[in-house]
């Protein structure tokens, strides 16, 4: 697996899950994204 969460501190992990949204969403691949990004959007409003 490309990113395992006890391998990264809290803010990294975040963070990669960012930049991999992106590289979903610019290789087209828009639903995996968007799951990434609501996903993100539930952690940052709790």
């Amino acid at each position: 697996m490309i990113l395992k969460k006890d391998q990264l501190n809290e803010y990294h992990y975040y963070q990669t899950l960012e930049e991999l949204a992106e590289d979903y969403f610019a290789a087209g691949i828009y639903d995996k994204s968007e799951n990434i990004f609501l996903k993100l959007k539930t952690i940052k409003s709790s």
